[in-house]
């Protein structure tokens, strides 16, 4: 009789704990509901605990912009807030503000990854905004330009202030540099309303907006995760374009400087100091807005030809030794050459000091100076006047360049304040995925600190001259920098 009695208690208890919990201890990527289904504590915890085992393993620099106390505070904040179960989005968000705390933009959960958990048929609404003076304009959308330029207030029961507000929550940042944060936020909050919403690929949304003084209504059609990511900023196959305007003026694009040919991209940037040369410009505007970086050696090709005064380019790299630097990444048979051609002229010179990094335990910080003049190869150098164009999608690279370009005063910047400060940007980040979510996170292991500056600086690269966009420029699909300095817009000169 007693047996039974405790066999059916520890059957009770059993059924309760497998069959009445309500939050998963494995989740399954595309089945997963972001917004409804339930996370159990103990995994995000574990997750958590992985993380800041990750960060001390990797990162170079952890508290370059903030401080071991406040990253602590963060981490048992985090720690506190995942005690009860949330939902996959949830914890995507705590995590999001403990990794804002390092305030490195190559560090942290991009939540463009989250689009790719659940139903991959399910509806998605494509749109952009633009945030002037703290309202919402329509500055593109899938299939109704009827909107375009109108103030948008609401969007289903998503009141825009709102979704902002989660947006920036959800966006990642360099030091302070605030404005380029803001508009990346703004740029996001599609992201994010698309992440949140439970759609079909059949349903519409309601969307309140202002036209005329009067509050309207409309409803507008969905469309697939497809189109979804098809829509995002002006994208060239060639990261490289340029034109030449009626005065003379040479106007270079370059939209990254990660191409998928470095030696395509070394000739298009030669090719158009070519023939600013041949037609004997004296004007040349260098377009970077919209660039999120890429190679380091990449901006020193464009910036050797600005360089007309020849002076040497310095850098400090900060390395950490781990299963995921640039070293330890390299194929078998680099390494092998990189060891070779090391030893060929050990000790001395920049490739030593790399070997010895190298040949360092996991955790080894080094800090190497790379001191030399960047070359190109026609060998030539433009020194007529040069204007830089940037906003708050100028990032890593970019802002090496733009950086150099302040500090040597080389012409006025123009736009919006860049993704990063004069000390520099993180880089060559590796991602990981968290073991029980799978959520992937990206870790900065490099940090550049450009000489031009010994001061860790929190600002961020502030224009001579800032042109933010009007209600108008939206509408007339004008580009506010080219109406400013009467170039035309991007539409006539594509």
């Amino acid at each position: 009789m007693r047996t039974t009695i405790a066999f059916t208690f520890l059957a009770f208890i059993f059924n309760f704990v497998v069959f009445g919990q309500n939050c998963n201890y494995f989740i399954q990527p595309r089945k997963v509901k972001l917004t409804k289904d339930l996370l159990c504590p103990e995994i995000m915890i574990k997750d958590l605990q992985e993380l800041k085992e990750k960060l001390n393993e990797i990162h170079p620099d952890l508290y370059v912009y903030t401080s071991k106390s406040n990253l602590d505070s963060a981490y048992r904040a985090s720690i506190i807030k995942v005690s009860n179960e949330l939902t996959l989005f949830d914890f995507a968000k705590v995590i999001s503000e403990y990794l804002g705390t390092i305030k490195d933009s190559h560090t942290g959960l991009n939540p463009r990854e989250l689009l790719f958990y659940g139903d991959q048929k399910r509806g998605t609404f494509p749109f952009y905004l633009r945030n002037l003076n703290e309202k919402f304009y329509m500055d593109q959308i899938w299939t109704d330009d009827a909107l375009i330029g109108k103030e948008i207030l609401q969007i289903n029961s998503f009141n825009l202030k709102d979704l902002y507000n989660l947006s920036y929550l959800m966006t990642s940042s360099e030091a302070d540099a605030s404005s380029a944060k803001k508009e990346i936020t703004t740029r996001s909050m599609s992201l994010i309303f698309n992440i949140v919403s439970d759609l079909k690929v059949k349903d519409s949304v309601l969307i309140k907006f202002i036209s005329d003084r009067d509050t309207l209504f409309k409803k507008t059609p969905c469309s697939n995760v497809g189109h979804f990511l098809k829509l995002k900023e002006l994208f060239e196959e060639n990261p490289v374009n340029y034109f030449f305007d009626s005065l003379n003026r040479g106007v270079l694009t370059v939209s990254s400087f990660e191409p998928k040919s470095i030696k395509y991209f070394k000739k298009e940037i030669d090719d158009f100091f070519r023939e600013v040369n041949l037609r004997s410009c004296n004007d040349v505007v260098v377009d970077l807005r919209d660039n999120h970086g890429g190679y380091v050696r990449a901006q020193e090709y464009l910036l050797s030809y600005l360089n007309y005064k020849k002076l040497n380019h310095e850098i400090e790299y900060v390395y950490k030794r781990s299963d995921y630097d640039r070293f330890s990444l390299l194929p078998f048979y680099q390494k092998w050459q990189f060891r070779q051609r090391a030893k060929k002229v050990y000790p001395n010179g920049v490739l030593s000091k790399e070997f010895d990094f190298f040949k360092s335990k996991n955790g080894s910080v080094k800090k190497i100076i790379y001191d030399y003049l960047p070359k190109n190869d026609l060998n030539k150098t433009y020194n007529g006047k040069c204007t830089l164009l940037m906003n708050g999608f100028s990032m890593s690279a970019s802002v090496l360049f733009a950086g150099w370009f302040k500090s040597s005063e080389r012409g006025e910047i123009i736009g919006s304040p860049c993704l990063g400060t004069m000390s520099g940007t993180f880089g060559n980040s590796a991602q990981i995925r968290l073991s029980e979510t799978g959520l992937p996170i990206i870790i900065a292991t490099l940090k550049f600190n450009p000489q031009h500056t010994k001061n860790i600086q929190f600002q961020a690269i502030e224009p001579n001259k800032n042109i933010f966009y009007s209600v108008e420029d939206i509408k007339l699909r004008r580009d506010p920098v080219f109406h400013y300095l009467n170039l035309g817009t991007k539409s006539q000169i594509n």
